[in-house]
């Protein structure tokens, strides 16, 4: 909780701060076709950006977190430390299945041609 928490006021404090035009929101599952929009923000060649490490550190833990904790909670930790924000950047996520079935939705674009 502690660590969503910060998460939070982190993320809220840069869109209350950063005036939208010198920002750039890009969204987590989206970031491996985002590097066009990345260049073009920063104003750098795209082949500048190592399109190879995306999501270097994804699913970096040994287990997943649902068999450590019970989902439920998670889920009330989450939306009771993060809801605002979720729902500003993911306001099709309304729980965990949302998030799983954004993840594989992105998949299934990346591998069409």
């Amino acid at each position: 909780a502690a660590f969503l928490a910060a998460w939070s006021r982190h993320v809220s404090a840069c869109a209350e701060r950063i005036p939208p035009g010198r920002r750039l929101v890009l969204r987590t599952h989206e970031l491996d076709r985002s590097h066009a929009r990345l260049a073009a923000f920063l104003d750098i060649p795209l082949d500048s950006l190592d399109r190879r490490r995306g999501h270097l550190n994804r699913s970096t833990a040994a287990v997943p977190l649902d068999t450590l904790v019970a989902r439920e909670h998670v889920a009330d930790v989450v939306h009771a430390t993060c809801g605002a924000g979720l729902a500003r950047h993911f306001p099709e996520v309304a729980g965990w299945d949302d998030v799983e079935r954004i993840w594989r939705d992105d998949a299934s674009a990346d591998a069409r041609p």
